[in-house]
């Protein structure tokens, strides 16, 4: 296999392809399918096959390389790959070739490169050609630009230095920029990447790129969230037009909130009956035993049907050695045995949970029957009374029909005329008998 190398730039040339099978065929019978033809920054040789990163059509002076990548299909050799490239002003720069490809394959690719440094005054729009066999397959062109001078003048971070990184915090990481050189600085952009485990720590907000003109200045605002504790590391790169500019790595903690509760208060109490209709109250007393403050601290609850949330203390924050005191109140809907979950968190963030049990109970027929039994006893009184008072005011109403009977007051002797007693039989003046 003969590869020719670009002499000026020493353009490392790499080619991978699977061979399925051998296959002779003449010079002039070849057959291959050009998937891509793509300028990128960097190549994946871990995978089979290779697969272009960074795939751009504008680099920067900043950059390191470019490599020319071309990935073909269904091969059958002989066959050799050529590629060529041409400088701004449309003259060639340099070309390279695979070498012969003479059996047949799924895939191949070939990829020479060649490092910007070696071209950067060369700024301007650039042009590479693929041929297969000496016969043009593929075209493509790419923009070399100046890198514009951009430079950090400030930087700030929501946590100071020593300060814990909480679960369910937010780090939120300020810079300032300032264009200082001639040129537009186009999509500037700050980018969290290579989070490393990947999971437990997110991005959840990136100011979008924008352009800085010569003299100008921005700002650009990363929020970082917390979601699993461990020790992170990261890549903090500065881009310009998908161009690196500058890069920073970070390593970062993220801890437990030192909370304990201290004291848990149920009413009614777990030997008391809990009745349908009645609120149940938790109070629970948390005390921050960390040199940090935690934000956003929190205890509610998730409860099954039949169950009501009725009130609960909002989020709020725990100073250093400060206690604090959440109350919830629940209201059972019917009867029933429940299990529902009760919640310590941090800013959104679980950090503990335990069970809830809950059961609850109709109210008693006793009660029912008492209250029954009084309204009955109510009604009797109120139905006698009434009876008492129709039998008298009827009893008035008869005597007021009756006629009316002289009294006798006087009695006289039938004989002499003379006063005597009532009852008398014989008169106390003559002896008559009446």
């Amino acid at each position: 296999m003969n590869i020719k190398f670009f002499p000026s730039l020493f353009l490392i040339l790499l080619a991978f392809s699977v061979f399925v099978g051998v296959f002779q065929q003449s010079a002039n019978a070849w057959e291959a399918k050009v998937k891509y033809f793509v300028a990128c920054k960097n190549v994946d040789e871990s995978k089979r096959p290779p697969i272009p990163i960074d795939v751009s059509t504008v680099f920067s002076t900043n950059d390191e390389k470019i490599h020319l990548f071309i990935h073909l299909e269904d091969v059958e050799g002989p066959i050799k790959i050529t590629i060529k490239l041409f400088k701004p002003d449309g003259t060639l720069f340099d070309e390279a070739d695979s070498g012969w490809y003479k059996e047949k394959y799924n895939w191949v690719t070939f990829y020479p490169w060649v490092k910007i440094s070696e071209i950067q005054n060369l700024i301007g729009e650039w042009r590479a050609e693929a041929y297969l066999n000496g016969k043009l397959a593929s075209t493509l062109k790419f923009m070399l630009s100046p890198a514009s001078e951009i430079k950090i003048i400030g930087r700030s971070m929501s946590l100071v230095e020593g300060e814990p990184f909480y679960i369910g915090d937010i780090l939120t990481i300020k810079y300032t920029l300032r264009n200082e050189g001639a040129t537009t600085a186009k999509n500037i952009v700050f980018k969290f990447e290579d989070i490393t485990p990947s999971k437990g720590l997110i991005v959840i907000e990136a100011s979008p790129p924008k352009d800085l003109s010569p003299g100008e200045s921005g700002e650009w605002i990363i929020k970082i969230k917390a979601e699993t504790p461990g020790e992170y590391t990261a890549v903090l790169r500065l881009y310009e037009s998908d161009s690196k500019i500058t890069e920073g790595n970070w390593q970062i903690t993220v801890s437990l909130p030192e909370l304990q509760i201290i004291e848990k208060k149920i009413s009614p109490s777990e030997e008391e009956p809990f009745y349908v209709g009645d609120v149940a109250t938790l109070i629970y007393t948390i005390k921050n035993n960390g040199e940090g403050k935690v934000k956003g601290v929190k205890v509610y609850v998730e409860l099954p049907d039949g169950l009501k949330l009725v009130s609960a203390s909002p989020a709020k924050d725990l100073m250093p050695k400060e206690e604090g005191e959440w109350i919830i109140k629940i209201k059972a809907e019917k009867p029933g045995d429940y299990k529902g979950k009760i919640i310590l968190s941090v800013m959104d963030a679980k950090i503990a949970e335990g069970e809830l049990t809950v059961k609850a109970l109709s109210k008693p027929a006793s009660s029912f029957i008492g209250i029954l039994t009084i309204a009955i006893i109510a009604l009797i009184i109120i139905a006698v009374i009434a009876v008492i008072f129709m039998k008298k005011k009827k009893a008035a109403s008869s005597k007021a029909l009756e006629p009316s009977t002289p009294q006798i007051n006087k009695r006289f002797c039938v004989k002499c005329g003379a006063e005597i007693p009532i009852d008398a039989k014989y008169c106390l003046k003559c002896g008559a008998t009446q």
